[in-house]
């Protein structure tokens, strides 16, 4: 898989919840989202990510929706997160449903680069079947 750079020019906030489990979990987070947000008329249309990080216990893995309106998240109980400008190492993956493990082996791959900012998580930035793996660039 061919890494490339890709630049967020502003940054943004994000709406967080924590999966209990990682990767069983994960679906479960993104569920709750669409539970408390669903009625929202632009829900289906925003972009989604997943915000990882290692841990001593695990993987701590956060299911996230773009924030669209000031104290959104916070109005329906969940934590924000704000994806941060700069330049980041990424991988692009087409039709990611298909074949879920091909995120695993590009996570794997950009955990290795040696460019990579390790106090910042990983992203997954989900559109439509495409996904960008994310890691914040030193």
């Amino acid at each position: 898989m061919e890494i490339e750079l890709f630049e967020i020019r502003e940054g943004f906030k994000i709406i967080c919840t924590q999966a209990d489990t990682f990767p069983e979990g994960i679906g479960r987070a993104f569920q709750t989202l669409e539970q408390a947000l669903g009625k929202e008329p632009d829900f289906c249309e925003r972009p989604f990510f997943g915000v990882s990080q290692g841990s001593k216990e695990g993987i701590i893995y956060k299911a996230a929706v773009l924030q669209t309106k000031e104290g959104e998240g916070e109005k329906h109980g969940f934590e924000t997160f704000t994806v941060l400008p700069g330049k980041y190492l990424c991988i692009n993956i087409s039709n990611w449903r298909n074949n879920e493990s091909t995120i695993g082996m590009a996570f794997t791959q950009l955990l290795e680069d040696k460019r990579m900012d390790t106090s910042f998580p990983c992203l997954e930035w989900y559109n439509e079947n495409n996904v960008k793996c994310l890691v914040k660039s030193i």
